[in-house]
């Protein structure tokens, strides 16, 4: 009993601001309920942001009128009123909502009516919680630093746990309790209340503060809003942009203005803009650290909670001290809410400067760091406060090197670095198996192209395999885009939910695309539509629009709206779509989630007329079954009609349709046989036949699969928005499992048909295997297609009846039949024509379109063949087929000798490419091919070519000369002598240095028979 009164005793002090931390906790939560809604329901834009600061600013303004009073009463309303406005707030937000659509679309463009609108919907939202709060901030029975602590802790803490643990409602019940539970133990008890004596002191004096003393208090918060907005910026590029890195930024952030109450207040300004300094200079000395640290983390870490947890460690480096600087200034030491307010809308001063000025945030620390040191030495110098030991003197100096090397080096903060590793698999894997750090950047052929970038997004644009464009928004892929369909194919999965949606409605004229999709609007092209309309919330979409605006025809049409989706799907609309896309597979970050809302998807289905089709990608390679069916219940609640469509491996399209008829139907097979259909087909290298052999779900397969009852996912119900980015950092084999789990209910597309219509997707898929089989069992040897094409002529020919001129209906050989008889034909002439001219070989190259499987990429070589034998110089249209045969061939081929001869051309015919950066991105890809082809031989040893010692030879003089010739042209690539060395070895190592070992081994097998005596 006496160890227990002892143990009692030490506890008893510290358990009022335990019960306050907790407290806090539970206050932080409902926060946490509420702005997880706003969040999902207005899109990550920073004008919420902003307009939640501004919120509280606002809200400690009005107190100063309205709420000065202290006691228990004031202290328990406040407490009891957040969880009452938590359970209203959805009406009030529900209600705001509704008025956007009050707007027409094209007025949202305008950034001053976004941003009130925002400011309008966030108030109504935010403004009696926030009003609670800087109540309960001002008590004197209220400890403000352990208050903050239980704030931060639960915004830090518990967005994880929603993820894989907890339930978001059971948690806001959880906080609605113990908040309730904080008000009643802050009236009836004596243990919730903070004795005076450990309150922290407060000026007694009544004077107001000199002017210049406010006025270098406003400009110090405001310079903490514009480290802030640097410090978002970065969170967003090295760490995934979602709702659980949001609040733990935020929180990291109120732990440091909690814990700066724990600094003396005898600080001088100067110290304090030596610290602002200093925070900048380390946040660029220590970058390449942090970004290492994530990749390593990331790589090697395996329990998800863990991972989570030490990334927010990380965070905490760049928010935390920013909070610890904001707490030591007087004003949040003070109890007044008019100090506190004016700090508050300093600081979103700050912030906006930063977010609205449009500089980037090599710019944005550069200024900081002069400004700030300016100041600060400037203060030294009025204030007489010049350092005058010579420790003191050391230590400035020390801290102006310091500054000085982070103001030089402010080109390190270069964010292609972790955009490129961070939100790479391959980089982990390579990290695992040994590479070094410094070498994982140029593990592959992607070189930055451009750029745009301010202290709000960021996209950059990567060159692949000399023709293909990677754009990254935010560090994540949002779309691979060819520039030269003729010589590198497009990207099926970026083709796919676009021309998926125009055939599958029966006479489409109006589409909307939901974000800038560049393969999507060039799908739109191709078919005669009437309107298509492009929202975007991108800062500098025009820039993007104007660099891509060469990617498709000047009298092509798009209405391009600068606007948030959240808020353009709610807006009035000139017209309803018969279809609209979402082209863009970003589920794990904030703006994804919200765009697989219950109410997201009504939104949508008000816009579409009556036979309208919805069709959203959803990338699952790295989500498992469950996610994948919450999300197909969510979309069931909304459209009668649901389709499961596989585009490609890892992805799937969700089809949403108002359609009483089934989507699946003999008419899409016609459609998607038109001639719109199969050229886009043909440049992603796909007969017509492929994409109704993908696995798919109908309706009724889609009611079979999906539990009977589910809740569907909405800002009311948000596990999901904490759950996917959970899921996407677990390690298992979710695609697999997520693939079983569909084959169990559903089959092919064309299964669902007729037989007749079956039959011929079945011949179709026949000559696709042919095909296959041609170029992977005789690599650099495929002239056996020829009497492949003749024997399926002869063994199965094929008869269509037709609509002959003045003869009515008449049977006659089936189209596809008949362009392979020509081709034939033709092939036969060239061979007979003793002078061989380009335009004869044009004749042959029109083969190539609409696609053919049994002709495909080997009229390129046919045609290569030909253009050797023209008199006149024809290096180019010999590297357009070279590179036609190169990349639009299978996976699985081996071929070596073509890309040799492309490296040759490219090398000693310059002119061949237009630009030296595109010779050196066209040579880069090319060796690269080399490098996966010979791996795969590699690993193929049953089946060696007798030409492989001739293979390995030509290989290796290729790599040599295209390596000598991308040292030449590396600076008008734009690449720095570190990079250029850093990649040269790369390729030295991994394709030269192979091949020569390669050439060893080959040597050693051949023995050379004894000398003759």
């Amino acid at each position: 009993m006496n160890r227990l009164r002892a143990f009692l005793n030490i506890v008893r002090p510290f358990l009022p601001i335990t019960t306050q931390v907790v407290a806090g906790m539970c206050v932080g939560l409902l926060f946490l309920t509420v702005v997880t809604r706003l969040r999902l329901s207005l899109g990550p834009s920073p004008e919420v942001t902003i307009a939640t600061i501004l919120t509280f600013g606002l809200s400690a303004l009005a107190c100063v009128s309205f709420f000065r009073g202290q006691g228990r009463l004031i202290t328990t309303i406040a407490f009891w009123s957040l969880p009452i406005w938590t359970l209203f707030q959805p009406v009030v937000l529900e209600f705001s909502l509704g008025s956007i659509r009050q707007f027409e679309v094209s007025q949202l463009a305008s950034r001053t009516t976004e941003f009130g609108i925002t400011f309008a919907i966030v108030m109504a939202s935010l403004f009696p919680m926030a009003c609670a709060s800087t109540v309960l901030f001002t008590q004197k029975t209220i400890h403000r630093s352990g208050f903050l602590t239980g704030i931060g802790l639960s915004l830090v803490l518990v967005p994880s746990l929603l993820g894989f643990a907890i339930s978001p409602n059971v948690a806001m019940w959880l906080a609605i309790s113990g908040t309730i539970l904080a008000g009643a133990l802050a009236y009836y008890s004596q243990q919730f209340a903070i004795n005076s004596t450990t309150l922290p002191p407060t000026s007694t004096s009544t004077d107001a503060p000199p002017r210049r003393v406010v006025s270098l208090e406003i400009l110090f918060a405001a310079s903490l809003g514009f480290a802030f907005a640097i410090a978002a910026f970065i969170c967003s590029q090295i760490v995934l942009n979602n709702l659980i890195s949001e609040f733990s930024f935020a929180g990291s952030f109120l732990l440091g203005i909690a814990c700066g109450g724990l600094i003396p207040r005898t600080v001088s300004p100067a110290t304090k803009w030596f610290s602002l300094a200093t925070w900048g200079a380390l946040t660029v000395l220590l970058f390449p650290l942090v970004t290492y640290l994530l990749v390593l983390e990331t790589a090697s870490i395996s329990h998800t909670y863990l991972l989570f947890l030490s990334r927010t460690a990380l965070l905490m480096l760049l928010s935390f001290p920013i909070g610890v600087l904001l707490r030591t200034a007087p004003a949040l030491h003070e109890s007044t809410s008019g100090v506190m307010s004016r700090q508050i809308l300093a600081f979103s001063a700050g912030l906006c400067v930063a977010l609205w000025s449009g500089i980037t945030v090599t710019t944005a620390v550069g200024i900081l760091l002069v400004a700030t040191f300016i100041i600060a030495g400037g203060l030294l110098l009025l204030l007489g406060q010049l350092p005058k030991t010579w420790i003191q003197q050391i230590g400035l100096a020390s801290l102006g090197c310091l500054v000085a090397a982070g103001f030089l080096l402010t080109p390190q903060l270069n964010m292609a670095y972790p955009e490129k590793l961070v939100y790479s698999g391959n980089a982990f894997s390579a990290l695992r198996n040994g590479v070094e750090f410094s070498k994982l950047h140029w593990m592959d052929d992607g070189r930055l192209s451009h750029k745009f970038e301010n202290l709000e997004s960021r996209w950059s644009f990567w060159k692949h395999r000399g023709s293909q464009l990677m754009i990254r928004k935010d560090g994540l892929v949002a779309e691979l885009h060819s520039t030269n369909s003729a010589t590198c194919p497009k990207s099926a999965a970026e083709v796919i939910p676009g021309l998926f949606s125009l055939v599958a409605h029966p006479q489409v004229e109006h589409v909307l695309v939901l974000g800038m999709h560049t393969t999507t609007l060039q799908t739109c092209e191709a078919y005669p539509l009437r309107s298509v309309t492009v929202v975007d919330g991108v800062p500098f979409l025009d820039k993007v629009r104007d660099s891509l605006k060469s990617e498709w025809a000047d009298d092509f049409e798009v209405q391009f709206i600068n606007a948030e989706l959240q808020f353009a799907v709610k807006a009035r609309h000139a017209q309803t779509y018969d279809a609209i896309i979402a082209p863009e597979t970003m589920s794990a970050t904030t703006a994804g989630a919200g765009q697989f809302t219950q109410t997201f998807y009504q939104d949508v289905k008000r816009l579409l007329s009556q036979k309208g089709i919805f069709c959203q990608r959803l990338a699952y390679y790295d989500l498992g079954p469950e996610i994948i069916q919450k999300t197909v219940a969510t979309l069931k609640s909304v459209f009668p009609q649901t389709l499961i469509l596989e585009s490609v491996p890892g992805e799937i399209l969700l089809v949403g349709s108002l359609q009483t008829e089934p989507i699946i139907s003999p008419e899409f097979v016609d459609r998607i046989q038109n001639p719109q259909a199969r050229f886009l087909l043909s440049e992603i290298g796909w007969d017509w036949s492929i994409p109704v052999t993908r696995g798919t779900l109908n309706d009724a397969a889609v009611v079979k699969w999906l539990p009977e009852k589910t809740t569907p996912f909405s800002p009311q119900y948000p596990g999901l928005a904490f759950q996917i980015p959970v899921e996407v950092a677990r390690w298992a084999p979710k695609s697999q499992q997520t693939r079983i789990a569909l084959s169990k209910y559903g089959k092919t597309f064309g299964g669902y048909l007729e037989d007749d219509e079956s039959l011929d997707i079945a011949q179709r898929l026949e000559d696709v295997q042919i095909a296959h089989k041609l170029i992977d069992a005789n690599p650099d040897n495929i002239w056996g297609y020829r009497a492949a094409i003749k024997k399926q002529l002869l063994d199965r020919p094929r008869s269509k009846i037709m609509q002959v001129k003045h003869e009515g209906l008449k049977r006659r050989l089936h189209p596809d039949d008949q362009r392979r008889k020509d081709y034939i034909e033709t092939l036969g002439k060239l061979a007979k024509a003793k002078t061989i001219t380009p335009e004869m070989v044009d004749e042959l190259i029109k083969y190539i379109h609409p696609f053919d499987p049994l002709l495909g990429t080997f009229v390129s070589h046919e045609a290569i063949q030909y253009l050797r034998k023209v008199d006149q110089p024809t290096d180019l249209a010999q590297l357009n087929n070279l590179l036609f045969t190169i990349y639009y061939s299978t996976p699985t081929d081996q071929s070596v000798r073509n890309v040799c001869e492309a490296i040759h051309i490219i090398c000693e015919h310059p002119e061949s490419v237009a630009t030296d950066d595109a010779r050196w991105d066209q040579l880069n890809g090319l060796v690269e091919i080399l490098r996966y082809r010979w791996n795969i031989r590699w690993q193929n040893t049953e089946k060696i070519s007798k030409f492989e010692t001739i293979d390995t030879e030509r290989s290796l003089a290729a790599c040599e000369l295209a390596l000598e010739t991308m040292g030449e042209l590396a600076p008008a690539a734009g690449l720095s002598e570190s990079d250029w060395n850093t990649r040269n070895e790369i390729l030295n190592e991994y394709v030269v240095r192979r091949l020569k070992q390669h050439r060893s081994k080959q040597l050693r097998q051949y023995r050379l028979p004894p000398p003759t005596q």
